[in-house]
């Protein structure tokens, strides 16, 4: 990534707006833009195979926002393969602390305890695990890091009372997720989306950032279906999601707002749009919603697209006037008609995408002119 700028869902401050709004809304604009920016990193992190890269986009997804804790847990894994202990435990605590009910976190961080010889604090981070629902009980005892706990009359009792306690049932919905199968996380969201209970939106927002981007796609479907507040900000992360599917299923899902998107989700502050954020997907679908909104500015935060390096980007941008029927645009998409493609299979995409898009504002301003 080079650069970012605001990315932002909210309210336009009016004339009126008292100062402490101001800063209120300010401030929740830019914790957005890091929930967004960190989404990108994570989800290309869960992408990388090679750990020295993933690292660092781990890095970089924690810097974004302090609060991701599947981020501090994903690095964690990393610094512990890598032998570095007291950094995987510091992690792995983050975590914990940040997500109370995130079960391996606690039993991972009870192995790093194990393993630096911290009998009690390892035994009371896998009792933690335990009570908050990890269920393969008979893998504990033979874990290698827990060697050092296998002959403490502590360990065996701490694991046989889970065990005898143990009711699958009594699991919210994200622990579950984190106890099942694929395949098994899958049916939770599917049956949340059919009939979303009490534990449907921390499933929405927890499945966000599973490695699995199909699970991801189902994640945003929910996330739709709940429409709350907190869907909204949530599918704006969905556009900076580093899979090209999970794109497209959160600026659908913001489609559908129809000519409803601009007063649900208000872009806002000027230049400080997500359309500035070009090295992510985010920009190109930003687009399609903004188009949508029928803003006043919509055309003109669009229009400098067209003189964008990627035929793609230009294409979107003279679709995405077309249908604001921008027809002040016309020249500068006329313009782009003629900075086809240099590869010449694309060409001929090309020059019928953007004609199209010519064609139909030429007719709107005849239509206008009359």
């Amino acid at each position: 990534m080079k650069s970012f700028l605001l990315c932002v869902l909210g309210l336009i401050a009016a004339s009126t707006t008292l100062p402490a709004q101001q800063v209120k809304q300010k401030a929740a604009d830019h914790e957005l833009r890091g929930r967004c920016h960190a989404h990108f990193f994570f989800t290309a992190a869960l992408a990388e195979e090679d750990d020295k890269r993933r690292l660092a986009l781990l890095t970089q997804a924690i810097e974004q926002d302090p609060k991701l804790a599947r981020a501090f847990y994903n690095r964690g894994n990393i610094y512990a393969r890598q032998d570095k202990l007291a950094l995987a435990q510091a992690d792995f605590q983050k975590a914990a602390e940040l997500k109370d009910d995130y079960i391996h976190a606690h039993y991972n961080l009870a192995c790093i305890l194990s393993l630096e010889s911290r009998s009690d604090d390892a035994l009371a981070s896998l009792e933690q695990a335990l009570a908050k629902g990890y269920q393969k009980f008979d893998q504990i005892p033979t874990d290698s890091d827990f060697k050092g706990l296998t002959d403490k009359a502590a360990f065996a009792r701490v694991i046989a009372k889970y065990r005898a306690s143990n009711d699958p049932k009594r699991l919210s919905a994200v622990q579950k997720m984190q106890t099942s199968t694929a395949e098994q996380r899958a049916t939770l969201l599917d049956d949340s989306i059919r009939n979303p209970g009490p534990h449907a939106m921390p499933l929405a927002l927890w499945a966000l950032q599973e490695p699995d981007y199909e699970l991801r796609v189902l994640a945003v479907a929910l996330l739709r279906k709940l429409d709350r507040p907190e869907s909204k900000s949530a599918l704006v992360c969905g556009l900076y999601d580093a899979n090209g599917y999970v794109n497209k299923a959160a600026a659908n899902a913001l489609l559908s707002y129809g000519k409803d998107v601009e007063g649900l989700m208000t872009w806002v502050l000027e230049d400080t749009w997500v359309l500035k954020d070009k090295d992510t997907h985010a920009a190109f679908y930003a687009m399609q919603v903004l188009a949508k909104t029928k803003s006043a500015s919509a055309a003109a935060k669009i229009v400098p697209f067209l003189r964008d390096e990627n035929p793609q980007t230009r294409i979107m941008a003279a679709e995405s006037l077309a249908a604001l029927e921008a027809v002040a645009a016309l020249p500068a998409i006329e313009a782009a008609l003629k900075n086809p493609p240099k590869d010449e299979r694309e060409q001929g995409f090309y020059k019928a995408a953007i004609g199209r898009a010519i064609e139909h504002l030429r007719k709107v301003k005849k239509s206008g002119d009359k």
